[in-house]
This record gives structure tokens, C-alpha cells and sequence, in this order.
């Protein structure tokens, strides 16, 4: 089965690759579940948690990285592989989780806004447990699981938000008594660089008198897979 990298959306030099941020906020409810961020940017740090005792009480801020790539050019997607290219963070970093991400305007554009800070499915996680976060300047790369390919297949896109996976996704409270400002730092000067690798079964994909061609193997003796058209179509 062929293997093909897609980068993430874009126009022009205009990438639908963005972090959206929360915070300073003096409630960590206030950071993680608000309905709306305080604002977006193409800078570091990319994902953050940050928890830092005050006069006034503990500040939060929490950051998300947006991302959705068009995959309409491949169907009977098999299997899914996100590489995210990074930089090295000055703060101690964190593992992550990447959760269904329905952020520019429900992945049509490039285009974060803040109001779409809150939207992501924390009940559609696309890993298997906590994904390890490399403090490196190159690839960090997550295997996607089956509910990333069913709604990959289904959609013909996949959108996604990549977050803390200890705090924001398992919605803890961080703070404990103790001040810190953790980060992962993203190349947001090359987000070409960052991928969606994706497997896909090439050959015929559509239906043979009413018959799923994923249920098909072979027509006429010939194996779907050597097949691009039938009668022209």
C-alpha cells in the first residue's frame, strides 16, 4: 500500500496551523473549559500549561495547537501517522494528546479565531494513551488510531487539536503549591514541515453493481488494486 506526506492546509503561504490561548485566568475551570480564548498566534509555545502563584492568587495559562489537513485526494485510508516538526523548548516539556479539533470554521479555512478555543472533542482522542514529546529540534511522530481513520475516510479530512495530555486532556488541576511554566515549542517558521503521513489501499474505489469495492478483491481477475477505471468511470 503507497504512503503519501500532506502537509497541513493551506493558501498560499497561509497554513491552518495555530496555536489558540487562555489565560492569564485565575481558575484553572476558567482556562480549561472556556468557551473562548484570549487569542491566537503562529508563535511560541505551541502547546502550554502554566500555573503561577500571585499576590492575588495562581494566573493559569493553557495553549492548544490547532491543525487540519485535506486528505480528499485518498480514499480507503489504512493507517494515519501525525509528525509534528518541533524545536528545542527552554521549559520542561510534556507529553501530549491529539483529540478531534474542529477549529477553522470547522476546518474549511486558515484561519483560527478565538471563539473556537473550546472546540475539540475530548471524548474522540486519535491516540492509544499519551503521546511522548521529544525535546528535539526535528520530528516528533504519533501513530493515529482507528477513530482518526474512520473519520479521515468519512470526512475526507482530518482536523485535530493537540494538547496537554496530564492536565488539560484528563482536565486536572495543576497547580499543587509550587509555581511552573511548562511548553512545547513547535516549528511554526516551516509548517510544511509538519504531516499527516497517510496508507492508503490504491486501485478501484467505488462501487460494482452495488457492491463496496472494500468488499470487492478482484473483478474480471484482476485484483482492484491494478484497477483505475471500469468501462471509463
Amino acid at each position: 500500500m503507497p504512503t503519501v506526506q500532506v502537509s497541513p492546509y493551506n493558501v498560499g503561504s497561509a497554513y491552518a496551523f495555530t496555536t489558540g490561548y487562555r489565560g492569564p485566568t485565575n481558575s484553572w475551570t476558567g482556562v480549561r473549559n472556556a468557551t473562548s480564548g484570549t487569542g491566537v498566534q503562529q508563535s511560541n509555545p505551541g502547546i502550554r500549561v502554566s500555573a503561577v502563584a500571585g499576590a492575588r492568587g495562581t494566573n493559569y495559562n493553557l495553549s492548544r495547537l490547532w491543525i487540519w489537513f485535506d486528505t480528499s485526494a485518498y480514499s480507503n485510508i489504512t493507517a494515519l501517522t501525525l509528525n509534528l516538526s518541533c524545536l528545542v523548548s527552554p521549559t520542561i516539556t510534556f507529553d501530549i494528546q491529539v483529540v478531534e479539533g474542529d477549529g477553522f470554521n470547522n476546518n474549511t479555512n486558515t484561519t483560527l479565531t478565538t471563539a473556537e478555543f473550546n472546540d475539540l472533542d475530548f471524548n474522540n482522542a486519535y491516540l492509544n494513551g499519551a503521546g511522548a514529546w521529544n525535546n528535539i529540534a526535528g520530528l516528533n511522530s504519533y501513530t493515529l488510531n482507528s477513530a482518526a481513520i474512520s473519520d479521515c475516510n468519512a470526512n475526507n479530512k482530518l482536523g485535530i487539536c493537540v494538547i496537554n495530555e496530564q492536565w488539560d486532556y484528563q482536565d486536572v488541576d495543576p497547580y499543587s503549591g509550587l509555581s511552573f511554566d511548562f511548553g512545547n515549542y513547535v516549528d511554526f517558521a516551516n509548517p510544511s514541515k509538519s504531516n499527516l503521513a497517510i496508507t492508503y489501499a490504491s486501485g478501484y474505489g467505488n462501487e460494482v453493481n452495488g457492491v463496496a469495492s472494500g468488499d470487492i478483491g478482484e473483478v474480471n481477475g484482476i485484483a482492484t488494486a491494478d484497477i483505475s477505471e471500469i468501462n471509463g468511470i
